[in-house]
């Protein structure tokens, strides 16, 4: 596979899962705090009210956290 065919199948798939989540969005009876709809998503994220940096913070210790979680078990072999 040459590159160009990789991207053409990433962008399907992005396009496709972003099409899927739509419909499942329109389809179903989902309250929008379970299931929110894309374009609803997408407009959150640039909302000034979104707190990037608590997020970021918290997906760090998350990450981090497992990171530890996973190595004490390791190291004591």
């Amino acid at each position: 596979m040459t590159l160009m065919s990789l991207d053409i199948w990433a962008a399907t798939g992005l396009s496709g899962f972003i099409i899927a989540w739509w419909l499942a969005t329109e389809l179903t009876d989902l309250p929008a705090y379970l299931l929110p709809s894309p374009g609803a998503a997408f407009a959150e994220i640039w909302e000034p009210s979104y707190h990037w940096g608590t997020h970021i913070w918290a997906t760090t210790q998350e990450i981090l956290g497992g990171w530890i979680a996973c190595m004490v078990p390791a190291s004591s072999w």
